[in-house]
């Protein structure tokens, strides 16, 4: 028997919605190097146990299928489950040239987490739940790659599971959103690095500053869109940092729908004041290209709620992307009209 070695690598919450985490956060979480002497096994096993005798993905696109049942629990990440004992299993990678990539284990058999180490196993990224049948399944989208080194791809479980997976690895395509020509422009200014949001911060703003959505488009149904940019950017500390965007509407009715599409994706969220609040996150989708999502509430007439709408990582290939969001529910505001008699209606036109 070998000694296996155990890897723990605390990912603090934020790097994925899929993964949960801090959605509230502008600025990502400084990454631990932990590492552990490599112990060799005393038995040859199977391919792709260890970093050292990883599968080698020689080109993209990549598709494999296997099972972790029977393979040791070499490494683990926190994105944000803890006490992880999973088997797994291992690839690597090397790119000619710098490349964002995409992993997908989507259509594997049971619950699953993947995770991206480097050669010196920090964490490039991680994710638990994001798709599948069962929504348990792990997908991670444009990870950037440098180009000449060497990463290692980790198929691994929640807790102690195990099973058949299916591993696809492929070059990430942009996907783009279109606004329709009548979407209200959120407005906010250019995102360059060391951007200081003073727009619609929200809770990361000094004073809260939250977007107000105050009008309809569409006057019959009454509800109201809007043509929103989203990104990344370097922040004064030289850390990355992504634009979150807080709205508030109130209610018209006895329920709020907010609906997004996003060229990346995207945190929906409903936000429950006063800031800081560790309840302050209520109900929450992931909206993404070509996958609209819709985040529905409860509301009281007349009373105020706010949203949030954010990248689910803190850096990305572009400075700004699109989103559509759509609000219905909502109370917008009338315009005022004044009586007129017949006369003065005719008077319009002399």
């Amino acid at each position: 028997m070998r000694t296996a070695i155990i890897l723990l690598m605390v990912m603090a919450m934020a790097g994925t919605a899929f993964a949960g985490g801090d959605v509230t956060s502008v600025n990502g979480p400084a990454k631990e190097n932990v590492t552990n002497p490599y112990d060799p096994p005393q038995a040859v096993l199977q391919g792709g146990d260890t970093i050292f005798d990883a599968v080698i993905i020689s080109s993209l696109p990549y598709s494999t299928t296997g099972t972790t049942a029977g393979f040791v629990n070499d490494y683990d990440a926190v994105c944000p489950y803890t006490g992880s004992t999973a088997p797994d299993v291992v690839y690597s990678f090397t790119p000619g040239s710098d490349i964002w990539i995409n992993v997908d284990l989507c259509d594997s058999q049971y619950d699953t987490k993947t995770y991206i180490l480097d050669v010196d196993l920090n964490i490039i990224d991680c994710n638990d739940d994001a798709c599948g049948s069962t929504g348990w399944q792990s997908y991670l989208e444009a990870i950037l790659l440098s180009g000449g080194q060497t990463y290692y791809i980790i198929v691994d479980g929640y807790g102690s599971d195990s099973g058949e997976y299916a591993l696809n690895v492929n070059e990430y395509e942009q996907c783009f959103v279109f606004c329709d020509d009548d979407a209200v422009p959120e407005g906010e200014p250019a995102i360059v690095d060391g951007y200081i949001d003073n727009f619609n911060g929200g809770c990361n703003s000094d004073p809260e500053i939250y977007q107000e959505i105050n009008w309809a488009n569409d006057q019959v149904t009454g509800e109201a869109w809007l043509c929103g940019v989203g990104g990344w950017y370097i922040n004064a500390s030289g850390g990355n940092s992504r634009d979150l965007d807080w709205f508030q509407a109130t209610a018209g009715g006895t329920s709020l729908a907010l609906t997004v599409e996003s060229e990346f994706p995207m945190n929906v969220v409903n936000i429950i004041l006063p800031c800081g609040n560790p309840d302050m996150i209520g109900e929450l989708v992931v909206a993404d290209c070509g996958m609209p999502m819709t985040l529905t509430i409860p509301t009281t007439p007349g009373e105020t709620y706010y949203f949030l709408i954010g990248s689910t990582v803190f850096t990305g290939p572009v400075n700004e992307f699109t989103y559509t969001a759509t609000l219905s529910g909502h109370a917008w505001a009338v315009v005022p009209t004044e009586e007129l008699s017949w006369g003065g209606v005719k008077a319009l036109y002399r």
